[in-house]
C-alpha cells in the first residue's frame, strides 16, 4: 500500500512522500523482520533528514538491522535537536534504538524524558504504533532497576489489553518474561507462561525476529 501511494504521488508530481510510507507501515515491516524494507521507505538514504519523526524512526530501522555504528550520531547528544523540549513520541524511538544498541549512556539521558504514565501513543500519521510504557520498562531493566521495570511493564500490559493491542501485548509479555528469568528466579513458572503466550502470538502474527528471541529462552532455538 505504501509503495502504491509513493508511486501514485510521483505520477501526479506531488513529490517525495516516502515519509507517509514510513508512517503507514514502517513499524509493521520491522515487526515482520523486514527492517530493510522499512528503511527503504524513508525519504533519504545516506543523509538522514532532520525532520522530527523521520530521523528517529530511521535510527530505529538501523538499530533493528544491527547497524549500531551508524546510529551513534543520533545517540551522542540525543536531546540537542529539541533544545531541551523533547517530544515523548520521538524520544521513545531514540530510546528504542539506544536499547537495541545497549547504549547505557544514551538510555540514561533519554529515559527521564519518557512519561511512563503515557502508556500508549499513536504518533502523527501512525509513525510510532507502540506502547510507550514498554520503552521505559526496558530502559529500567537495562539500567538495573528491575522493580521499576516490572511496574512499567505491568501498567503497559494492562493498557494494551484494554484496547487489544496484540503485537505490543506479545512484546511486553516477552520482555516481562526476560525480566523474570533474569531477576526473579523464584517466578520461573510465570516467566514461561508469558513466553508460551508470546510464542503463540508471534507465530500467528508472523513476527519472526521476536519469535526467534522467545524460542531461544525456551531452548527451542540455538543462539
Amino acid at each position: 500500500m505504501s509503495g502504491r501511494l509513493i508511486d501514485r504521488a510521483r505520477e501526479l508530481g506531488i513529490g517525495d512522500v516516502r515519509g507517509e510510507g514510513v508512517a503507514t507501515c514502517g513499524r509493521a515491516l520491522i515487526l515482520l523482520g523486514w527492517a530493510e524494507a522499512a528503511l527503504a521507505l524513508h525519504p533519504f538514504e545516506t543523509a538522514p533528514s532532520v525532520r522530527q519523526g523521520l530521523h528517529e524512526s530511521y535510527a530505529v530501522c538501523l538499530a533493528h538491522l544491527g547497524r549500531f555504528d551508524e546510529i551513534r550520531v543520533y545517540l551522542a547528544d540525543p536531546l540537542e535537536p529539541y533544545g531541551g523540549d523533547a517530544p515523548v513520541l520521538f524520544m521513545a524511538q531514540l530510546c528504542e534504538a539506544a536499547l537495541l544498541a545497549r547504549d547505557r549512556r544514551a538510555v540514561e539521558i533519554i529515559a527521564p524524558k519518557l512519561n511512563s504514565n503515557t502508556q500508549i501513543m499513536i504518533g502523527p500519521g501512525g509513525v510510532q504504533l507502540c506502547a510507550l510504557g514498554r520503552v521505559p520498562g526496558a530502559a529500567a531493566a537495562l539500567l538495573g532497576e528491575p522493580t521499576e521495570a516490572r511496574v512499567d511493564y505491568q501498567k503497559a500490559l494492562e493498557d494494551c489489553q484494554r484496547i487489544r493491542f496484540r503485537p505490543e501485548i506479545a512484546l511486553i509479555r516477552l520482555e516481562l518474561a526476560e525480566l523474570l528469568l533474569e531477576h526473579y528466579p523464584q517466578e520461573q513458572a510465570e516467566a514461561h507462561q508469558h513466553l508460551d503466550f508470546a510464542i503463540a502470538e508471534f507465530q500467528e502474527m508472523k513476527m519472526q525476529p521476536a519469535l526467534e528471541r522467545a524460542l531461544k529462552h525456551k531452548g527451542l532455538l540455538h543462539a
